[in-house]
């Protein structure tokens, strides 16, 4: 459960993160998170997150953790559930703000120019893509050690809005920014959700996963519903496919693409 009154003790990437270190900002940025959702009950390190992951040894073309690497470590092992806004799901800085300051934590994906650029920087001359973590009482940098003249300490300072807005708008995707006003995150609930999947009449992917490994077979349906998990990352072959596996029904056990998943609100 989320705890507004926690104040996350600070950690960092570059004193305490090992080997891996330097490219697991949003590992340790995830520790923050899942001790903001636990009040201080859980704290792992982000070192420890690393090591949990579907990439425990970094990747070189791409060594950061992503979103929802993490999001899978918060679930299956500390049961922490935290809310991805990535691609089509992505919320505006006017979302994000709302959901900070109503007390929820979020792991921000930001490319850190903006922040490099004002009295926060830690990056020594670092501009690129970069992971915070944010609540209603801080901005937490995990570069923010103090280890070098003009490296800022972490003092649990809210950073500028105006500038943590730019920042998360200067995201890098590919060959284009994502844009001001558009945030990716990931948010902790204080409520785990419940999932209903919807699949329509017509095709469709049924998939197996034993040992996490992802296969999948061509199904048709004339349409059907059921209870489901929070989506999960999978491999499938040199690919990561995200589904949920359905709960109820006739097809209870099977996996289908997170795609027809929604929160169950009703």
């Amino acid at each position: 459960m989320t705890c507004a009154t926690y104040v996350v003790p600070a950690a960092f990437q570059l004193v305490s993160g090992g080997s891996t270190g330097p490219v697991d900002c949003t590992a340790w940025s995830a520790s923050r998170a899942i001790g903001h959702a636990t009040c201080g009950a859980k704290v792992p390190s982000g070192r420890i997150i690393r090591l949990l992951s579907s990439e425990p040894i970094p990747n070189p073309r791409s060594p950061g953790l992503n979103l929802p690497q993490v999001r899978d470590v918060a679930w299956a092992s500390f049961r922490v559930f935290l809310d991805v806004r990535i691609g089509a799901q992505a919320v505006s800085f006017v979302e994000y703000e709302r959901r900070r300051l109503a007390g929820q934590g979020a792991i921000l994906q930001v490319g850190y120019g903006p922040i490099a650029d004002s009295r926060w920087d830690a990056g020594r001359g670092f501009r690129g893509n970069h992971a915070l973590f944010e609540s209603i009482h801080a901005t937490y940098d995990p570069l923010a050690d103090g280890r070098a003249p003009g490296v800022f300490l972490h003092n649990g300072a809210v950073y500028d809005r105006e500038a943590i807005k730019r920042a998360a708008g200067a995201l890098v995707l590919g060959t284009t920014k994502l844009g001001v006003g558009k945030v990716w995150a990931a948010f902790t609930r204080d409520v785990i959700p419940d999932f209903r999947a919807r699949v329509p009449a017509g095709a469709f992917w049924a998939y197996h996963v034993p040992d996490a490994v992802a296969y999948r077979r061509r199904r048709s349906t004339g349409g059907f519903s059921g209870d489901c998990t929070p989506p999960r990352s999978y491999r499938w072959g040199t690919r990561t496919v995200t589904l949920v596996r359905l709960t109820s029904g006739s097809r209870a056990g099977m996996y289908i693409s997170a795609t027809y998943a929604k929160e169950n609100v009703a």
